[in-house]
């Protein structure tokens, strides 16, 4: 309810006060945390998004809201209001959201609908890069050489 991250030791039962910020974890399903903060929409409090889950390559992020979407985000997501593509189709809030193990499907839970989607991830074609700008250049602009420009 304090939306800390408090960690602890299974082998031994108790909190672990070290710092966890250079932890690299073998997944991500927690809503809260640094390479999770762009996930929030702006005015939403701690209850808004109620899953998230990180591809197995690491580099996608989905998530489930309160407002029926699945959403899918880079990872890490650490800008605020990060971007993101929508993906509709449940009536009402998605409960829980997880990749397949081999992160070529999504499979989310509806909560009041009692649905389960299935999507399929499709890497997206890398835009044409744009032509570099020409260098800009002092020129002469007619015989006499008196008038200049770029």
């Amino acid at each position: 309810a304090d939306y800390e991250l408090l960690y602890w030791d299974a082998r031994t039962g108790r909190q672990n006060l070290d710092s966890q910020m250079d932890t690299g974890w073998a997944t991500w399903t927690r809503v809260l945390g640094f390479p999770v903060m762009g996930i929030w929409p702006p005015g939403s409090d701690g209850t808004d998004v109620n899953a998230c889950d990180r591809s197995p390559d690491g580099e996608l992020l989905v998530t489930a809201d309160d407002g029926g979407a699945v959403k899918l985000f880079a990872y890490p997501a650490v800008v605020e209001d990060a971007a993101h593509r929508t993906h509709r189709g449940h009536s009402s809030h998605v409960s829980s959201v997880r990749f397949s193990p081999d992160g070529e499907r999504v499979i989310s839970s509806g909560g009041r609908d009692r649905c389960v989607f299935q999507y399929r991830v499709w890497p997206m074609e890398a835009p044409e890069p744009r032509p570099p700008t020409p260098e800009k250049r002092w020129l002469p602009l007619d015989a006499s050489g008196k008038n200049y420009g770029w």
